[in-house]
């Protein structure tokens, strides 16, 4: 009896690890989507990436979650995260599928500029834009260091 219940709480002591791992994982990846994260900070975006199950996208930089993950209150299961070159800063990008650049741009608070929509943030610039000719890009490109 004794070795059942220990093996119970040791159990129950992994899975709610396990779910405070995937909580800071998430918030680091919607972090840095929205654009609320500094420059430098790939290689743990990725790594969060990974620990929510993200998969290689057929892209370079691509991941594809199977469960969407939410940005400004929208479901995205597409990602990009670039890191620096040496050269730029790394970039996180949100691709909708089939999106209205529109209600991209209203979800993140965005302004019209220049045929897209940006928003400077404490740590970056968000920017919307079409790609694909159907998918809309909503690009975080931190303030280099």
């Amino acid at each position: 009896m004794k070795n059942l219940l220990i093996t119970i709480v040791v159990g129950a002591l992994g899975v709610s690890a396990q779910a405070a791992d995937t909580r800071s994982a998430a918030a680091t990846v919607t972090k840095a989507l929205s654009c609320e994260i500094g420059d430098g900070k790939a290689a743990t975006v990725v790594k969060s990436v990974k620990t929510l199950g993200g998969k290689p996208g057929k892209d370079a930089n691509d991941y594809v979650f199977a469960s969407p993950i939410t940005v400004f209150g929208l479901d995205v299961t597409r990602i990009n995260v670039t890191p620096s070159d040496g050269e730029g800063p790394d970039s996180y990008v949100a691709i909708f599928a089939n999106a209205k650049p529109a209600d991209i741009a209203a979800a993140a608070q965005l302004k019209p500029l220049a045929g897209g929509f940006v928003r400077d943030t404490k740590t970056g610039r968000l920017a919307a834009d079409v790609r694909d000719r159907t998918a809309v890009w909503l690009t975080c490109t931190p303030t280099q260091k």
